[in-house]
C-alpha cells in the first residue's frame, strides 16, 4: 500500500505542474509598448493598448472651429495607399520595432523630408491623396502632412483623426490641421509640423497643455 500512494501522490504533482505551466502558455499578460508621458515622450511600461481585430480603412476630419465637434469629412485609405504605406514600412521600418517606435519615426521624417508647397506647386499634388502627395511627392501643408500621418497610424492599428481647428488664441487665431492618436481611450495631439517651413518643432502624443496655442470650440484648448 505504502508503495501505491507513493504513486498516487506522484501522479497529482505532475497534474498540478502541467496544470501550471499551461496557465503561464495561455496567459493573457500583455506585452511592453510605449506609454504617453506628460512631456509628449513615450517610456517603455508593462501594459499595451488593446488593438481592434481589424484595422480600419478611414479616418474622420472633425471640424472644431464651431462650440461643439461635428464631422467635416471622411478619408477613405484606398488599395493605392495601402501599397505606399507598405512600401514605406519596408524601407524604413527596422525589424523589432514597435508600433510606437514606427509612428515616431513616420512623424519625424514627414517633418524632415517633405517640403512646404504653395501656389502652382500646392496645385500640383492638391488632387493627389494625403498618402501620395506626402510619401511618393514628398509635398503638401498641414493638411496633408497631418492627413498623411494620420492614415498610417490607421494603417498600424491605432484609432487617429484629423482636426480641423485654430491656432493662436480667439483674438489672434489663424487656421490649422493637426492630427490626434487614442491611447487608452484618451485623444492626444499628433503634430509633424515642417522643419524647412517652421523650424524643428513637433508633438508627438502630446497633451494640449504641454504644447499650447491649440484651440478647440473657441477656447484655447488645456
Amino acid at each position: 500500500m505504502k508503495v501505491k500512494w507513493k504513486w498516487v501522490v506522484l501522479v497529482l504533482i505532475a497534474i498540478v505542474v502541467i496544470g501550471s505551466l499551461a496557465g503561464g502558455i495561455n496567459s493573457d499578460e500583455p506585452k511592453k509598448t510605449g506609454e504617453v508621458s506628460s512631456s509628449g515622450t513615450t517610456k517603455s511600461t508593462g501594459t499595451s493598448r488593446k488593438k481592434s481585430k481589424k484595422k480600419k480603412n478611414k479616418v474622420t476630419v472633425v471640424n472644431t472651429r464651431t462650440k461643439k465637434n461635428r464631422t467635416a469629412w471622411t478619408v477613405y485609405l484606398s488599395n493605392k495607399d495601402k501599397k505606399t504605406l507598405k512600401k514605406f514600412a519596408k524601407k524604413h521600418f527596422k525589424k523589432g520595432w514597435s508600433d510606437m517606435q514606427k509612428a515616431q519615426y513616420t512623424l519625424e521624417w514627414i517633418n524632415k523630408k517633405v517640403n512646404y508647397v504653395k501656389g502652382a506647386k500646392f496645385n500640383k499634388i492638391a488632387g493627389l491623396s494625403y498618402v501620395d502627395a506626402i510619401f511618393n511627392k514628398k509635398a503638401g501643408q498641414c493638411l496633408q502632412y497631418n492627413g498623411a500621418y494620420a492614415m498610417m497610424l490607421t494603417y498600424l492599428g491605432y484609432e487617429a483623426r484629423i482636426v480641423q481647428g485654430w491656432r493662436g488664441t480667439p483674438k489672434k487665431k489663424w487656421s490649422h490641421y493637426w492630427c490626434e492618436i487614442k491611447i487608452d481611450g484618451k485623444w492626444y495631439l499628433m503634430e509633424t509640423g515642417n522643419y524647412k517651413d517652421s523650424g524643428d518643432w513637433s508633438y508627438f502624443c502630446a497633451t494640449y497643455r504641454n504644447a499650447g496655442g491649440y484651440m478647440l470650440n473657441g477656447k484655447v484648448a488645456k
